[in-house]
């Protein structure tokens, strides 16, 4: 190991902190790193670059005490629109609980179900650090993947409803209209999968009536919010009258997210152009599924460093192609990386389509083409690529090999391609919760949904329930859906993939990560450092089984 590099600390120079930083990173110290990139975003707190550093470095790092350094360069990050935190929600949530008036009210809190909620003793305890703006700003950006924090948020909706929900004249208004606005945030970014009560839905059609016929109420941000916290707003009769009657108020952010957006959203929609037809039977079932659940929803990308295939494409006015876009977010972020290049990206869903243009048009991206096309017929629109990318479409296939093989046809020669596949391995545990949603009869529409989610704890095995709980895609409802209720899905394991690959013609380059998976390769198999042979990566992976957790990112090219 290398002795560690000593630099003198010049606490006023953001660049000089970020080299430490950069420096304590390569001697392997992520958390004194991310403590240097903190000091730089507080000596230039506008330097977008810095706070994305800093976000990279807040996935892989704890905080077990207060550190107001820590907070305060997150706070910088939430603060800002263009900065993706959402990798920070685990050292947001850790920062939360460091302070022991919020620690108190959320052990409170999650104390028991909602069956055991005592609501009344929740109203008398210390509720101020709810309104926290670091509290608030987070709830707005990230959403924590921790079941009993979700209980937590669950059970603040439920007492903001109860507290102030059907009742104008209740004082408590202006102070908890602002943590009921952000909560809205949070409930629409999960697509409302938090769990409802009987009383809950009877309260909230009450709401929902007043919200409809009374002046009173519709001028009420506070009614507006905690509606907003089980339903979106688009929904009521009176949206446009209630966008007008805020316009420029406390709850305009929230009316322009839930109404105006929507709105645009449905304009787009009819604006797409479609490239191909749509004819294969399972291809229209897979696109019925997500013009009802746009798959996934996002708010922020990550300027991340292209991988070192994807280099070999800058400056060369690359063409891309992003087959099954979904939303959009790998499209925007590969035209974000290579400016000069001119990027197709495909879906078969206009509802997805039109939320990838919409997000395109918010970060100033021009240089990506959306349209709607099936796959299958991709290899009559008469272009090559030099990269395809095709991340967690093709094991949605009928047969995916078919898809695979029209793929190849329209790889330029020298060209790369990306393509991601589910790991039977790594998702053991979904395919038995998937065979236990199939034996009990549940449905893939947003009822038996969430039926099942309530369900699965007597359902599921602990380690089962332990797993899905433990995946992002179980905190927000369309990703909840893609994972456990998909009208189609297959899953591969290594050998698989080496035939496909020899079948097609293709010369495997290695998988792509962004953990520090790769090191523990290298150090298991020296002579591979590249990463190249399969044989080693399907015993690596037989020893370790959470590998390829996600899915398989496949880098491969034609075979010389």
């Amino acid at each position: 190991m290398a002795a560690p590099v000593n630099i003198a600390a010049d606490t006023s120079s953001p660049d000089a902190l970020a080299l430490q930083g950069e420096l304590c990173l390569a001697q392997g110290d992520i958390q004194k790193a991310a403590d240097h990139y903190a000091l730089a975003i507080k000596a230039d707190p506008a330097n977008p670059a810095l706070k994305s550093r800093f976000i990279e470095l807040a996935a892989f790092i704890t905080v077990s005490c207060p550190h107001p350094e820590m907070e305060a360069a997150l706070f910088a990050c939430l603060s800002s629109p263009e900065v993706d935190c959402s990798e920070a929600r685990a050292l947001w949530q850790q920062i939360l609980m460091q302070d022991p008036d919020f620690s108190k009210i959320y052990k409170h809190s999650t104390a028991g179900g909602v069956a055991t909620f005592d609501r009344d003793a929740f109203g008398k305890a210390n509720w101020q650090p709810l309104l926290n703006p670091f509290f608030l700003c987070g709830l707005r950006k990230v959403t924590v993947y921790s079941f009993p924090f979700e209980e937590f948020l669950t059970h603040l909706r439920l007492w903001l409803l109860d507290t102030c929900g059907t009742e104008p004249s209740k004082p408590m208004r202006a102070e908890v209209a602002g943590i009921a606005e952000a909560l809205a945030h949070y409930c629409q970014s999960t697509e409302y999968i938090f769990a409802t009560t009987q009383d809950e839905m009877r309260k909230i059609a009450e709401l929902r009536h007043l919200l409809e016929t009374d002046d009173e109420v519709m001028n009420d941000p506070c009614a507006i919010a905690i509606y907003a916290c089980y339903a979106p707003l688009w929904e009521l009769k009176t949206a446009e009258k209630i966008a007008k009657l805020h316009a420029g108020g406390p709850a305009a952010g929230l009316i322009k997210a839930q109404i105006a957006d929507h709105a645009a959203l449905e304009r787009r929609k009819e604006g797409v152009a479609a490239l191909t037809e749509i004819r294969d039977a399972l291809s229209l079932k897979v696109q019925a599924q997500y013009e009802e659940f746009p798959y996934p929803c996002w708010t922020g990308f990550a300027k991340v460093a292209p991988e070192k295939e994807e280099r070999a494409l800058r400056g060369k006015k690359a063409q891309i192609l992003v087959a099954g876009c979904g939303t959009g977010r790998e499209a925007i972020t590969l035209a974000s990386a290579f400016p000069d290049s001119e990027i197709l990206a495909v879906d078969l869903s206009r509802a997805s389509l039109a939320y990838a243009a919409g997000r395109a048009e918010d970060f100033g991206i021009g240089n990506v083409t959306f349209r709607q096309a099936d796959i299958l017929h991709l290899g009559v629109i008469g272009r090559t690529f030099d990269l395809v990318s095709s991340s967690g479409v093709l094991h949605h296939m009928a047969d995916p090999l078919e898809g695979w093989a029209v793929l190849r046809g329209i790889l330029k020669p020298g060209g790369y391609m990306r393509v991601g596949l589910y790991s039977r391995l790594a998702r053991r545990f979904i395919a038995e919760a998937r065979r236990a949603v199939a034996a009990n009869s549940y449905l893939p529409n947003v009822e038996s949904m969430k039926a099942f989610r309530a369900r699965s704890p007597k359902i599921l095995r602990k380690q089962t329930m332990q797993d899905i709980t433990h995946r992002g895609d179980y905190y927000h409802l369309s990703m909840y859906r893609d994972m456990l209720f998909h009208v189609r899905e297959h899953s591969f394991d290594i050998p698989g993939i080496a035939g496909a690959l020899q079948q097609l013609g293709l010369e495997f380059l290695g998988f792509g990560f962004n953990t520090g998976i790769p090191e523990s390769y290298r150090a298991k198999y020296p002579s591979d450092p590249v990463g190249a042979s399969l044989d080693n990566w399907h015993a690596f992976e037989k020893e370790n089984p959470d590998t390829f957790s996600h899915m398989y990112h496949i880098w491969c090219r034609e075979k010389a």
